[in-house]
């Protein structure tokens, strides 16, 4: 078996530190990190009418909802509710989700690796259990398919990255569809079949 290793890349430091004082708090230079408003000042938010069952309400308001990301072109819609917060609130998590699966950093890989939430989670026992409308999921499937796409599709480099073992990054990536369809994809990039 090949070792992969992570090079840490320096990262400047920023206005708030961590308790110590030495290590800086990861960047956010994935978009699906960014806080709510900093991602949807990247994004085109286009209200529009939903058609449909819903009735009267439905047909008469721009509830509905499309976010586009201006920088991956990634859109996402929702138009399940009649209020167009709660749309906005449902798109902007989709919107996250979607750039998880879509958008690959390898520079902060290393450092997202050692965030306490993930650690918690990684280092449990039994699978790792994230649902899709958990805020730490985008994180941890970005995390995966990074750690994947570091490891060129090898399944069990990339959990001895995360400090898992295999069996419990191959049952997270199979619980999410879209995941399992995103980790097969690089895995194909690098020239490997697909998961079964």
């Amino acid at each position: 078996m090949r070792r992969v290793k992570l090079e840490e890349k320096s990262f400047r430091v920023s206005a708030h530190q961590s308790k110590s004082g030495t290590d800086p708090e990861p960047p956010l230079a994935l978009p699906y990190l960014l806080p709510d408003e900093a991602l949807l000042a990247d994004c085109d938010v286009q209200p529009y009418q939903a058609s449909g069952p819903g009735g009267q309400k439905r047909n008469r308001t721009r509830s509905a909802v499309r976010i586009v990301h201006r920088a991956t072109g990634v859109t996402v819609v929702a138009a399940e509710s009649r209020s167009q917060l709660d749309n906005r609130k449902t798109a902007l998590r989709r919107l996250r989700e979607r750039l998880a699966l879509t958008v690959r950093d390898r520079s902060t890989l290393a450092l997202r690796i050692r965030l306490p939430e993930v650690r918690r989670l990684l280092q449990a026992s039994g699978p790792i259990r994230i649902r899709e409308g958990n805020p730490l999921y985008p994180l941890m499937a970005g995390l995966a398919l990074d750690a994947l796409d570091v490891a060129e599709g090898r399944v069990a480099e990339a959990a001895g990255l995360l400090g898992c073992n295999t069996a419990r990054l191959v049952a997270f990536l199979k619980r999410h569809t879209s995941l399992w369809q995103a980790a097969n994809a690089i895995r194909a990039r690098h020239g490997h079949p697909p998961l079964r």
